[in-house]
């Protein structure tokens, strides 16, 4: 009775090194698809935010010596979808400060457009974070009627 010792096999564990390599690719595929993805929804819901609200401040009357009121409308409309104050923002971390309202009047104060933009606003991704400055925008002609108490 002879005994033979039994050969190693030269590709024994090569399975789990290729296993470890595709996964390791495969994971970085779908986590940079996950981010584009992701951004890409953020940026379309805040765009869609300020288009929608940059149409409704330039319908809207605007007093040119109380702002306040207009402005935070503008704001809560960006911010919760809505002219009154909300609860939850229309994204995860979006604040009024994030929001600017800027309605560029001629030398008589009567309004001509009305901009609407997101400014420093953090999406904050699987990977990393980007950052919105000034973006997105909208630039609206202003058609509303022009209140002027102290005029």
């Amino acid at each position: 009775m002879s005994f033979t010792a039994k050969s190693r096999n030269p590709r024994k564990g090569s399975t789990l090194v290729e296993f470890a390599l595709a996964f390791s690719v495969l994971w970085l595929l779908l986590g940079g698809v996950f981010t584009f993805g992701y951004s890409f929804y953020v940026y379309s819901r805040l765009q869609t935010a300020v288009a929608g609200a940059a149409q409704y401040a330039a319908a809207q009357d605007y007093d040119s010596s109380n702002t306040a009121a207009y402005t935070a409308a503008i704001k809560n409309l960006v911010l919760y979808g809505d002219v009154t104050a909300g609860t939850t923002p229309i994204v995860p971390g979006l604040t009024a400060s994030h929001v600017q309202v800027l309605v560029t009047t001629d030398t008589n104060t009567v309004p001509r457009d009305v901009l609407v933009a997101v400014n420093n606003y953090t999406i904050n991704t699987l990977f990393h974070r980007i950052t919105l400055t000034g973006k997105p925008r909208a630039v609206v002609m202003y058609t509303g009627r022009w209140l002027c108490s102290s005029c």
